[in-house]
């Protein structure tokens, strides 16, 4: 539902002390040229008192008693309203007040979070326990590293000499054979830097995506951004990062290396506070890239002194990596004077590659070292007798993985090969839906099938065996059916043994059958979401979150589901393209270009799959393609109706009340409202009642009933909240309304509140549509000079989210406000070809400012140029770039923020 997007959830706060303490109980402090007197309560600056009010005072001295720390919004009204029920915008007031009198430097803004104190402050007189001074971050991106990472043995010159590159230049790559432990080190750089860059660290997996232009989504996900609809995702993401100082690393990068070549330059162009590593088999081959190669663990000179001393054989990493992992799984494991020559042999046979030492080590407690060394020896005969071109990994990685698979019982060779059916992690349950045989299946030719019990014990054999990782759930990710349900591990195959697996599944025949139970599970997974949303058993925003873990698995399977079984498509799409909707738009768009032969006369689909496709795929296209939506949200509307699904039909008439407000339909509009009132029950979720109140607003508003439309707002707000849905969305429907009924203070008011709120965010897509919004409120009252502020503002966001017509209307105003008339004209006209281009006529509030603007000009050219000559010069502004408007209302020395 894009009127209604969903907000990110917020990361708590640092807790603060349970009570602030009275004034008697804090000694002074001094940041800056300030001194915070509590006692006296008063601030002074170089030694003359600075006026504030008791409740600035009262948040300075929480914020100056808590130096670089993130204090919440909440936690900081309960501490200086204490037991009073006061609004937000209070906060904001005094933290205004604060930056004032301080300077804007001394307090930041972490968004949707809280603020920091940034100033350095010491106390005065009596000791105090002032927390610890952090660098001033804001808005940091989640790390994807574990809170603790294993010890890294045998890397430590190479962790300096990497993290001196990574000072030095703004992309390196770091590259190696696989399983060399390009990844491990990468974490561990990371790991140690988080504090070194202003906006922290962001590790990326990148093995998981296997199309090239999914990327930079790929990136932005990671990093909690939502990029804008456009070919250019690279320069969008590049743009988004541009405020940035970060260390981002991109992981197992090799099969997209012209990809990620590509976002790694529109980095450097837009953003050269983000350095770049990544890990890569090969370099990227970029004029002025960095390279790293990381070679094996060190080994002892074969026949020196060290190969036969074992404490001098600890000191080189290959041996010291395989003793720590042998001792981890038998703890009566001693490197000696006689096994050190085994151990070296083994490690020097295992070409010093971590992943090989820790899956030979992992056999230690089964056939003993000496078992261990000759079962290594039979298995490379192979490895010695590859063709000399073949890739590094087969080289090495792949002799040490067969051999380590040769030692798989049956039942485990099974379950190895069919987990490559997943991409990237799985949880418990979804593996063993798809793994385990039941009676129809039947089980591998000569192999007894395998039940859920056996399939769990073999993970556990692959786990123990290092071949398979097990990953601990997040504490706020449920699994099974419900939102209550208990959080579940997740499995997922590495990346040498997952080669191989790939190899194995179709030479086993059983590729056909495991990808359409993946199919069907997924298809179950997603049923289950729709059907929960529609009773009201989980929230809108839950929904994305229950299906994120799993989307690339549901991605996948909805691309075999497409080939070759169209039932399990129209199953998996919806909810897929719901989930993806939250922050992978594009992916959402590409995914209904897909399913558009489906959707089509003669669709395979029965009618209330179909109709769940055509609502799904109309709340995609509604706000670019709103005449295919409002087709589309009908058709899927009278489908639900035959089948007397009304829930389903009620969430279509949410579609088709938006896109008939948006082409001027009123008749249509009318239509929906009455039909959702016939449907309307009170019984039903917030999720479905949100939608009467929607059009209703919607109806109001086109008929000029202003204090109805507000009415329905409110409503809409309040069921939004229930539901789980974004607000954002609303409020500026109820500051649209403010505008229309002509209370243009209060439009002010709620427009700048939320561009407040917004500002900083990731969301510069919401962000740009409030701006204009100001800005229109702001010339209904003809203040210009304020308007021409926030279209300053506004400009760089203008072209990215295809707002230039309107950024030109206002333009247009603001120019004949300032009684320019030829410059007026001139934007105008660009603003009537961008129109006309779109096949759009503009809103009755747009069309009156531009009318007011055309008046303005005209009287400003009185004398000048007659009727003629004014059409022409208005004319003429059809055929400027749009690079050019900025100068027209500006002058030439403009230069974005």
């Amino acid at each position: 539902m894009s009127d209604l997007l969903p907000l990110r959830r917020p990361t708590p706060a640092e807790p603060l002390p349970a009570r602030l303490p009275a004034a008697g109980e804090l000694p002074d402090l001094r940041f800056g040229r300030f001194e915070l007197q509590v006692r006296e309560r008063r601030l002074l600056a170089d030694g003359q008192p600075v006026p504030l009010q008791a409740r600035a005072l009262d948040l300075l001295i929480v914020l100056a008693r808590h130096p670089g720390q993130l204090l919440g919004r909440q936690q900081l009204l309960e501490r200086v309203w204490p037991g009073l029920v006061v609004e937000e915008n209070n906060l904001s007031v005094q933290i205004n007040a604060l930056r004032k009198a301080l300077g804007a430097d001394c307090i930041s803004t972490v968004p949707a979070r809280g603020y920091r104190f940034t100033a350095t402050v010491e106390p005065v007189g009596a000791t105090v326990a002032v927390l610890p001074q952090r660098p001033p971050l804001v808005a940091l991106p989640d790390t994807h590293l574990p809170a603790a990472l294993p010890p890294l043995i045998g890397r430590d010159a190479d962790l300096a000499a990497l993290a001196a590159l990574v000072a030095r230049d703004s992309l390196v790559t770091l590259t190696g054979a696989g399983g060399i432990g390009k990844t491990r080190l990468a974490m561990a750089l990371l790991h140690g830097q988080q504090a070194a860059h202003a906006h922290g660290v962001c590790f990326v997996e990148l093995a998981a995506v296997q199309q090239p232009e999914a990327v930079p989504q790929a990136v932005a996900a990671a990093l909690g951004l939502r990029l804008p609809a456009g070919d250019d995702r690279n320069a969008a993401l590049a743009q988004a990062l541009a405020p940035l100082r970060l260390l981002l690393a991109l992981d197992n990068a090799e099969h997209l290396a012209a990809a990620v070549a590509g976002l790694a330059q529109a980095l450097r162009r837009s953003a050269p506070g983000v350095r770049l590593l990544v890990t890569s088999q090969v370099p990227l081959q970029l004029h002025g890239e960095a390279v790293y190669r990381l070679g094996a663990l060190g080994l002892p000179e074969p026949g020196s002194a060290e190969a036969a001393s074992a404490q001098a054989a600890l000191d080189h990493g290959a041996v010291a990596l395989f003793v720590a992992r042998a001792q981890a799984l038998d703890h009566r494991f001693t490197l000696t004077e006689d096994n050190v020559a085994e151990v070296v042999a083994l490690c020097r046979g295992l070409d010093g590659a971590a992943l090989a030492i820790e899956l030979a080590a992992a056999r230690l407690p089964l056939l003993g070292l000496r078992g261990l060394v000759q079962s290594l020896g039979r298995r490379l005969d192979l490895l010695r007798h590859g063709p000399r071109d073949a890739p590094v990994r087969q080289q090495t990685l792949r002799g040490a993985l067969q051999w380590s698979h040769g030692l798989l019982g049956p039942a485990e060779q099974v379950v190895f090969r069919r987990l490559a059916v997943f991409v990237g992690s799985a949880p418990l349950d979804l593996v063993l839906d798809v793994l385990a045989d039941d009676d129809a299946d039947g089980g591998t030719v000569g192999q007894p099938p395998l039940d859920r019990l056996a399939v769990l014990d073999a993970l556990g054999g692959l786990v123990d065996r290092s071949l398979l990782s097990l990953l601990p759930a997040a504490p706020d990710e449920a699994g099974g059916d419900g939102d209550d349900a208990a959080p579940q591990p997740r499995y997922r195959l590495l990346e040498g043994p997952l080669a191989l697996a790939r190899e194995q599944l179709p030479a086993a025949g059983e590729a056909a059958a495991l990808q359409r139970r993946h199919a069907q599970a997924l298809a179950a997974l997603c049923d289950r979401i729709h059907a929960d949303l529609l009773q009201g058993r989980c929230r809108a925003d839950t929904l994305a979150e229950r299906l994120a873990p799993d989307l690339d698995n549901a991605q996948a399977a909805l691309r075999w589901a497409l080939d070759h079984a169209p039932l399990l498509a129209g199953r998996i799409a919806p909810t897929l393209s719901v989930a993806l909707g939250v922050h992978r738009h594009a992916e959402g768009e590409a995914l209904w270009q897909a399913m558009a032969p489906l959707l089509a006369a003669g669709s395979p689909l029965p009618g209330l799959l179909l109709a769940r496709n055509l609502l799904r795929g109309s709340e995609q296209a509604q706000n670019i393609r709103p005449r295919q939506a409002l087709a589309w949200a009908q058709q899927a509307q009278a489908l639900a109706m035959a089948e007397a699904d009304h829930r389903l039909a009620c969430l279509a008439l949410r579609v088709v009340g938006f896109t008939a407000q948006r082409l001027g339909d009123r008749d249509t509009l009318v239509a929906a409202v009455a039909q959702g009132q016939a449907l309307d029950d009170p019984a039903w979720p917030a999720y479905l009642r949100v939608v009467l109140a929607s059009n209703q607003a919607w109806l109001a508003l086109v008929d000029g009933d202003h204090g109805a439309c507000l009415q329905a707002c409110q409503q809409q707000l309040l069921l939004s909240r229930l539901a789980g849905l974004g607000e954002v969305n609303v409020q500026i429907k109820v500051g649209s309304a403010q505008l229309a009924a002509g209370r243009l203070d209060e439009a002010v008011q709620t427009f700048r509140a939320l561009a407040a709120r917004l500002q900083g965010a990731r969301d510069q897509q919401h962000l740009a549509r409030v701006l204009s919004n100001l800005s229109a409120a702001l010339l209904s009252l003809e203040r210009a000079a304020e308007a021409r502020a926030v279209l300053a503002q506004l400009w760089p966001l203008a072209g990215r989210y295809d707002m230039l017509p309107l950024w030109a209307d206002d333009a247009a105003l603001v120019a004949a406000l300032d009684g320019r008339g030829a410059e007026a004209l001139q934007l105008a006209g660009h603003a009537d070809a961008a129109f006309a281009a779109l096949g759009q006529p503009r809103e009755a509030v747009d069309q009156a400012r531009m009318d007011r603007a055309l008046q303005l000009a005209h009287q400003a050219l009185a004398g000048q140029l007659d009727a003629a000559g004014c059409a022409r010069l208005q004319a003429s502004g059809a055929h400027l770039p749009a690079a050019a408007l900025p100068a027209l209302l500006f002058g030439s020395g403009f230069t974005p923020n």
